[in-house]
């Protein structure tokens, strides 16, 4: 250990009595002040104009920009540590010197070691700041990220000093290190549509290895990748020096070099398997990992597992899980491997154009020479591509629009389909989603019945006044069906009775009053404890209010308006209410600014005592707001507040009786407005108010379910959200980082080599 720690120490001398040395230390710390002064001055800015201040700790130490300029520097240092040697033929002493190759070997790379840590030491000084300047600093969240750009530059090092005993010249073995650098940093972008070449060059894919770190998440795949490689490069290096001290056949040469890259990838393909992984998410948040409640599901999914997508080349939704993105969408699925480690991801791809009906003999041939074409144009193989016939003899794809669909599988047959939505930002399902279709393999869903046959809101209306978005169109995000709950259509005009195994029954609008034999098929359901959720509308306060009544509220007549700068009169928004926030979590969202957005809404009011207990969820403004008893054309009139029928006050417009019924808990929520979860309503948006849309009703759903549906994803809220800094402050901070420390670092180095020359 001695010796390997003599030859560290005597490199490290010969480092920084270079000026190359010193160099990069100067222009690295240029850099990297730039960067970290200016994610201070960017968080400066947001709070001085009131903007939300996100985790800093993470935010501020997250380094992906740096991580593309770390592979540059590296090149430069390395390039001399053994091609020097052979040079000036010193080489020759340290062969007849009483050290082995692997002390040789390990003496020059602690040296490189020592010096990566110098360059990331220069972090310190940000530490500290960080510590004095944000609230609550979580250290272990600023030092991931670090850790994470240490092993990459270790394993650059490595890779460095392998290329260097390659050669005598120190141009070419920095040029080697640069090439290979950054053969190893684009890897992961190289022949992605093939399966074996895309699973070796994502293994080899050196920077992506970063990746985890520098998001918070420690990964033993990640760690121990990043041991294999350093130890890899090393091992190589020893071999180098065996092959130039004795001689002997080439093919003995390469069973040795080839034996260590195979022990390296053997190790790494064991340390890749999801049984023997491990992981450490040290982000206050825990946004590296599934929320609890997804956790709480995924323990339930026992047995096999099978995840099958089935990707449409002719359907926009391709570019998100094509050949070429196999790595990428395999990846949005690695938080549940994490807990379902024998989970299996299989693709099946086809080509068939989703607004075709009938595949005649005509039709097949055209689209399989469309399909030609895009695979030729695009570099996939054609032969990977299902034709129509057979994808719809394998699977019927049609109620899913042959978008893209994924099908999963338990061992035991139960299915359940994984969608994508009509969502020009993000089709893709999130983890609520997610984690809502597996919970339809393991749990039993809450069911709602949507009552229908007396002008109410179609089930699956797709116009602007229906519901289908919210309620059953399977491409909504927002469906009920998409976030783990079964709705069925329940036809009272026809004699359908309601299910005993109802957990909910929504009425959205009305047209006509309810038949007699109607409300008692309702009210029998209610007396066993089921819940309700009525929206009203205006004009439809009498087809409704017999209904209500019988709850001990009442629609009002006359329509709410609300003076505003947006929207018509008649648009008004409501505010939630301190008491709305115990209903469900969801309803927290308010706290930050969001409203309903209600076009056209009638107020609610208690009328009687029917043993239900009374709490407005939902008001209309105290100023400003009125029920409009007179005016019914709200595009070519202006409504005036009349004082002797109208007064300005907040009206409530979101209500929720409760009550003990049969040992449980009854709900019961009243809406003043069936537009605002209709299919345009959920679409609209109106600059500088931000809208809560299906909050409102999955708020209910939470209540009534117990917190079962929707699937509750809250995670713990950061707590490093302020930063005691003013612009000021931050461009002191940019001068110091940028100018100070670098200026000081030459000065140090200028007169370090000047002594040493003196010397």
């Amino acid at each position: 250990m001695k010796k390997i720690l003599r030859i560290a120490k005597t490199e490290l001398q010969t480092l920084f009595y270079s000026p190359v040395a010193w160099l990069i230390l100067i222009v690295f710390a240029f850099q990297l002040g730039f960067i970290i002064s200016d994610n201070y001055v960017d968080w400066a800015r947001r709070k001085t104009l009131g903007y939300a201040i996100f985790p800093l700790s993470q935010m501020i130490f997250s380094f992906q920009s740096l991580k593309g300029y770390l592979y540059f520097y590296l090149p430069l240092l390395t390039m001399g540590v053994i091609s020097r040697e052979y040079a000036s033929g010193s080489i020759k002493l340290l062969y007849s010197s009483p050290v082995s190759n692997l002390q040789i070997v390990l003496g020059k790379y602690l040296a490189m070691v020592g010096y990566c840590f110098a360059l990331l030491s220069l972090l310190v000084p940000f530490l500290v700041l960080g510590g004095v300047l944000i609230q609550n600093f979580q250290w272990i969240e600023a030092l991931t990220p670090i850790l994470g750009l240490f092993l990459l530059i270790c394993a650059y090092a490595a890779i460095g000093l392998f290329t260097s005993s390659l050669t005598s010249y120190q141009v070419v073995a920095a040029m080697g290190t640069l090439c290979v650098l950054t053969l190893l940093n684009y890897a992961g972008k190289i022949a992605q549509d093939i399966p074996f070449i895309r699973e070796l060059t994502y293994w080899i894919w050196l920077s992506g290895k970063a990746d985890s770190f520098l998001q918070g998440l420690i990964s033993s795949q990640d760690f121990l990748y990043f041991i294999i490689v350093i130890c890899l490069f090393l091992a190589l290096t020893v071999i180098r020096f065996q092959t130039i001290k004795k001689s002997g056949p080439w093919y003995l040469k390469a069973v040795k070099y080839v034996g260590a890259v195979l022990i390296a990838v053997s190790m790494g393909y064991f340390s890749s398997r999801p049984k023997l992984m491990f992981y450490h998410d040290v982000m206050h948040t825990q946004e590296n990992t599934l929320s609890v409640g997804s956790q709480e599901i995924m323990e339930k999914v026992t047995g096999g597992l099978t995840i099958t997508t089935y990707v449409n080349l002719f359907h926009p939704t391709f570019k998100f899980a094509g050949p070429s993105e196999f790595n990428s969408d395999k990846s949005r699925f690695d938080k549940y491997a994490r807990f379902k480690p024998e989970m299996n991801l299989k693709y099946v791809y086809y080509y068939r154009k989703p607004d075709v009906k009938v595949i005649t003999p005509k039709e097949l041939k055209a689209q399989r020479e469309d399909a030609q074409k895009v695979c030729e144009t695009m570099g996939f193989d054609f032969d990977l591509f299902l034709d129509p016939n057979q994808i719809d003899k394998l699977i019927d794809l049609s109620g899913e629009k042959y978008q893209l669909t994924r099908l999963i599988e338990r061992e035991n047959g139960q299915k359940a389909f994984l969608r994508t939505y009509d969502d020009p930002i993000n089709p893709l399902p999130e983890e609520r989603e997610i984690t809502a279709a597996f919970k339809r393999l393991v749990m039993k869903l809450p069911k709602i019945g949507y009552i229908q046959g007396y002008g109410q809101r179609g089930l699956n209306d797709d116009s602007d006044r229906g519901y289908s978005n919210i309620m059953s169109n399977p491409a909504s995000r927002q469906a009920l069906i998409n976030q783990g709950m079964d709705v069925d259509e329940i036809n009272l005009s026809y004699g359908e009775d309601i299910p005993a195994d109802m957990s909910l029954i929504v009425i959205a609008d009305g047209k006509v009053p309810f038949e007699s034999e109607a409300i008692e098929k309702i009210m029998k359901f209610v007396q066993l404890g089921g819940n309700v959720i009525v929206l009203g509308e205006v004009n439809h306060q009498a087809a409704l209010n017999p209904l209500v009544n019988q709850f001990g509220v009442r629609f009002l007549p006359g329509e709410l308006v609300q003076k505003q700068t947006v929207g018509l009169p008649n648009l008004v928004f409501g505010n939630h209410t301190l008491e709305s926030r115990k209903v469900s979590y969801l309803y927290d969202y308010f706290k930050y600014g969001y409203q309903l957005m209600l076009p056209g809404a009638v107020a609610i009011v208690p009328e009687q005592d029917k043993g239900f207990k009374y709490t407005p969820l939902f008001t209309t403004d105290s100023v400003g707001s009125w029920n409009e008893l007179n005016t019914v054309n709200f595009i070519d009139e202006v409504p005036q507040i009349d004082d002797a029928k109208e007064e300005e006050k907040p009206n409530t417009v979101g209500a929720m009786l409760e009550r003990k019924i049969n040992g449980k808990s009854q709900k019961i929520f009243i809406v003043g407005d069936a537009d605002c979860l209709s299919n345009l309503g959920l679409s609209k948006n109106y600059r500088g108010v931000s809208i809560a849309k299906d909050e409102l009703i999955l708020g209910m759903l939470d209540n009534v379910s117990g917190g079962k549906v929707p699937i509750n994803i809250v995670r713990p809220l950061s707590v490093d959200n302020d930063i005691a800094i003013s612009m000021k402050k931050a461009s002191y901070i940019k001068i110091f980082a940028m100018y100070i420390i670098p200026a000081l670092l030459a000065i140090g180095s200028v007169i370090l080599l000047i002594r040493r020359k003196r010397k």
